[in-house]
């Protein structure tokens, strides 16, 4: 019986995790409304659609059993070395992720970090970091996104399971690139799918290593980016600041670190989540698919971004600042926006599929869950086809395994 259990847990560990993530946003939703005494349906409603994708998932998986020409099964040889045709593609790759960053750069014609560290006050450090990525043309972000969240990421990932040399000039490229523009969630993002190998394949001492690593570009670039880190004193009734003034205790005050990791883990993903809902709530009003960039092509409506609109609604005095604020939610509430809480059922049978796709094309090789945890991870906070697209580069990081593990070189 364990055995079977530990099987059916390797075979469908991605969805686990994705169901690990959700389950998380169901607490921070339950923990945040036990300590601001709002009311406790968000939680409900989370539980809920757990349960649906659930269904979904697991129905689709029954009736197409390994239909999909993508399936392989799990991978038995040894690993190898990269070379050959590989190491090639590899250098071409490595090559494009270095001009990105270096094209990046020199359009902007400044580095962001260094920047930031002159400014004196969190909102100002905030438009440093937004002028970074929206002073760049939209070729130019997108490109940025896809290296920052898959290139990047996969490239690192791959030279370690190689074994190859190419690990540190990726490690110095990528280190270089999210420290320069200061944002906790790159160094995460860069790290993530080997910190996930490295702990499935019980490497302690690597995955340890790399984890403080990981551990110090994240520190570094909060110290940057939070005048509270440098020794400041922290203002909360300052504009921008997300978490209501009651629920802070002193002790957090005076434990800057400690306040902002637990705020950012568990109250702020509980708060987010409602005020989308107190906002529809409020108005009656949804997005009626218009919410959606491809949607609003195919209908003809005005394409609304719903993060920056309930952002505006919130923080009007942050965005008279000229900050681009984006109030970014769980995939879910992007289609409870459009269609009240039938859209819980649209966005169960998307994720459902997803997960289902993603089972085919990965089956059980070693990088199947590295290389879709930055998935799980945007789909908290992004909607769906942003996040299978430039949020997360999932579709990027697919074709990347695809071009390593899927197609047979000579």
């Amino acid at each position: 019986m364990k055995e079977k259990i530990s099987r059916f847990a390797f075979k469908h560990r991605v969805f686990i995790a994705y169901l690990g993530s959700v389950a998380w946003l169901a607490f921070a939703a339950l923990s945040y409304a036990l300590v601001s005494g709002k009311n406790e349906i968000t939680s409900v409603v989370i539980v809920c659609f757990f349960s649906v994708v659930t269904f979904v998932y697991f129905g689709f998986m029954r009736v197409f059993p390994k239909q999909n020409l993508l399936y392989s099964a799990s991978e038995k040889s040894p690993r190898g070395r990269l070379e050959g045709s590989r190491i090639y593609l590899f250098y071409i790759l490595l090559a494009l992720y270095v001009a990105v960053i270096a094209a990046h750069f020199l359009y902007i014609g400044r580095l962001p970090v260094l920047e930031a560290l002159k400014e004196k006050n969190d909102i100002s450090i905030s438009i440093v970091r937004q002028q970074s990525y929206f002073d760049l043309p939209s070729y130019l972000r997108y490109a940025s996104d896809y290296s920052l969240k898959a290139l990047g990421p996969a490239l690192l990932v791959i030279a370690y399971y190689y074994r190859s040399y190419l690990f540190f000039i990726v490690l110095i490229a990528g280190g270089f690139y999210c420290l320069s523009l200061f944002a906790r969630v790159f160094p995460i993002l860069l790290f993530l799918p080997t910190l996930a190998l490295q702990f499935t394949q019980r490497k302690w001492l690597h995955f340890s290593s790399t984890l403080s690593l990981m551990a110090i570009l994240v520190f570094a670039v909060t110290t940057v980016a939070s005048i509270s880190f440098r020794g400041e004193s922290v203002n909360v009734d300052q504009p921008g600041y997300h978490i209501e003034e009651r629920l802070v205790s002193e002790y957090w005050k005076k434990h800057a670190v400690v306040s902002s990791l637990i705020e950012r883990a568990i109250l702020v993903p509980g708060q987010v989540i409602g005020q989308w809902f107190n906002y529809y709530e409020r108005e009656g009003v949804f997005e009626a698919g218009c919410g959606y960039r491809p949607v609003a092509l195919i209908v003809g409506c005005e394409y609304v971004h719903v993060p920056t609109k309930l952002y505006s609604s919130y923080y009007p005095e942050n965005v008279k600042q000229g900050m681009h604020g984006s109030l970014n939610a769980a995939a879910f509430m992007t289609d409870y926006a459009n269609f009240g809480l039938a859209g819980f059922a649209i966005a169960a049978v998307l994720c459902g599929l997803l997960f289902s796709m993603s089972y085919f094309i990965y089956g059980d090789h070693l990088l199947a869950l590295p290389f879709n945890l930055p998935l799980i991870l945007v789909l908290m906070e992004s909607n769906f086809f942003t996040a299978i697209n430039s949020g997360s580069g999932w579709l990027v990081m697919t074709a990347i395994f695809f071009l390593f593990f899927r197609l047979r070189y000579k």
